[in-house]
């Protein structure tokens, strides 16, 4: 039992020289080092789903997409590139069948 509690102790000198802090905040320094790691690592799931959603290759690339996407002035000009080949395909045909009705 000896070793036992004497293990405990190097332990608790260890962690408590390693964190900086004493014996008595061990514990609370502990919860807020276990605390800041789940941030880290919901912080790091948040960003990899916002790669993922907004199919940019890095982290640096979420923010200018994320952006553009809420930007509405863009969007609006993203639909109208995607709908002019439309447009200009759906004028022309309406063009060519008035020359046709028109001969």
């Amino acid at each position: 039992m000896v070793e036992t509690n004497s293990a405990q102790v190097a332990l608790l000198n260890s962690l408590s020289s390693t964190m900086r802090c004493s014996k008595v905040e061990l514990h609370s320094c502990a919860e807020t080092l276990v605390q800041s790691c789940d941030e880290h690592v919901a912080n790091f799931s948040l960003a990899c789903c916002c790669q993922g959603l907004l199919k940019v290759d890095s982290i640096a690339n979420v923010l200018p997409a994320l952006k553009e996407v809420l930007d509405i002035g863009s969007l609006r000009l993203k639909a109208s590139q995607r709908c002019l080949p439309e447009r200009q395909s759906a004028w022309r045909d309406s063009a060519q069948s008035h020359r046709h009705e028109a001969q």
